[in-house]
């Protein structure tokens, strides 16, 4: 079901949801191109903006999930899409994130999932949202080799399934170091069960009664190669609507 306002008060509350400076929700709409016409962060975009997201907030889709590994050193959270927006005496949700306008990599986002998703938002958080470094290598080893660290990191992501509160998550994640990962060590009361179809690897657990697919990606944002990448994002949503939509297919 699309997401609500007290959903996202709940996925922007710390106590609630320990990840939320690495979380948002991006809603992609060609819509918004107008806001290119005003000074980023100025009065007039802001007002634009809250407009934009109150009447689209029913189209988001909280079943879909494009999961990062962590966030970059010196990011503490994503000040730029977290600012509160006024109009008038209403107040926005901290919680939005639109890939409408930035770089090449966010417009390939945004025609590719019009194009193959027909999905208008999904929620985007990272794993480890407690460690701030560019070096992967170094995020993975700590995730694999901290059994506390990991442990909390499953916990807290199974606190935001829980908010967002759908029976069944496709989640796309970004890098193929963290599929590796999660699939190789995943929370004890889980059972893996992996499988391909062509290039595309997936695998399914189940977390509290909810089925969770993960499917591996490179981050469409990459520089090099960057419609090699694209392309294969192409192919993961293509093939999890399948799955998705005849479940047993998971399984084969």
């Amino acid at each position: 079901m699309p997401i609500t306002e007290k959903t996202l008060s709940r996925l922007s509350s710390q106590r609630e949801n320990p990840a939320h400076e690495c979380s948002s929700f991006a809603l992609w709409s060609y819509e918004w191109e107008a806001g290119r016409k005003f000074r980023k962060n100025s009065p007039e975009a802001q007002g634009t903006l809250f407009k934009h997201f109150k009447d689209r907030i029913s189209e988001t889709n909280p079943s879909i999930i494009f999961f990062g590994l962590n966030r970059g050193e010196g990011k503490s959270e994503h000040t730029k899409n977290r600012s509160v927006i006024m109009e008038g005496n209403n107040r926005a949700p901290k919680f939005h994130n639109f890939h409408t306008v930035g770089h090449a990599g966010d417009t390939k986002l945004q025609n590719l999932v019009a194009e193959v998703d027909g999905v208008a938002g999904a929620y985007m958080t990272d794993f480890d949202y407690l460690t701030s470094d560019n070096n992967a290598h170094r995020v993975i080893s700590k995730i694999r080799s901290d059994d506390k660290h990991r442990k909390s990191l499953w916990r807290d992501f199974r606190k935001q399934l829980r908010i967002l509160d759908e029976p069944r998550y496709k989640i796309i994640c970004l890098k193929p170091e963290l599929y590796r990962i999660l699939e190789s060590h995943p929370p004890k009361d889980t059972t893996v069960i992996s499988s391909s179809v062509g290039t595309v690897h997936y695998f399914r657990i189940e977390l509290d009664g909810r089925e969770c697919v993960f499917f591996n990606c490179w981050h469409h944002s990459a520089a090099k190669k960057r419609d090699e990448k694209i392309e294969q994002l192409r192919s993961v949503l293509s093939l999890s609507n399948r799955l998705l939509k005849n479940p047993v297919f998971l399984y084969i």
